[in-house]
């Protein structure tokens, strides 16, 4: 595993802060704010996208939020590519796991498209992963799970923010421009 690198933030960091709902500590299904939606758009000083994975030639690229995203239905499947965190002592330090892959499918939509709750098995550390449809649409970011982890450790749901509520944010704060 090729070890990663430190990139500082730009002079000018901070974009928008969007933070989490009280909603959200509830687990609430109804009641979520339009501008509580528990995401930051950064600046770093290097355009870490333009730069080559490891020692190789390809780029690394990003992920970029769509215009008119797509908000996937009850039932569709959901796909999540994360870089989980655990502690091998308690209390020890923090280590980022390799990349990994889940599969699952959409719960529930709550509030129209404020939340989405799904089955992928994500793991602590999980939080700000992008979920994507079958089309490999950008349609969510992952963002909590069921406080109530079964015999297995995984909840019976996760939640995620719907891209289409990040992208309406964006837009009503006068911030399109980065679409």
């Amino acid at each position: 595993m090729t070890p990663g690198r430190y990139v500082a933030f730009a002079e000018q960091w901070s974009v928008i802060f969007s933070p989490y709902s009280a909603k959200d500590e509830e687990e609430a299904l109804t009641g979520f704010e339009l501008d509580r939606l528990d995401y930051a758009i950064l600046r770093l000083k290097e355009p870490v996208g333009r730069q080559p994975v490891g020692s190789g030639t390809r780029i690394r690229g990003w992920e970029t939020l769509p215009f008119d995203p797509v908000l996937p239905s009850v039932g569709d499947p959901l796909f999540i590519w994360q870089h989980p965190a655990r502690r091998t002592v308690s209390l020890g330090p923090i280590e980022v796991q390799p990349l990994q892959y889940a599969k699952g499918k959409v719960l529930q939509l709550l509030d129209t498209d404020l939340r989405l709750r799904h089955t992928v098995q994500t793991l602590k550390g999980s939080s700000g992963a992008a979920c994507f449809d079958v089309d490999y649409n950008f349609v969510a970011l992952h963002h909590a799970g069921d406080p109530s982890v079964g015999d297995t450790g995984f909840g019976a749901w996760n939640q995620a923010i719907p891209t289409v509520a990040i992208v309406r944010h964006l837009k009503l704060s006068g911030l399109g421009e980065l679409l």
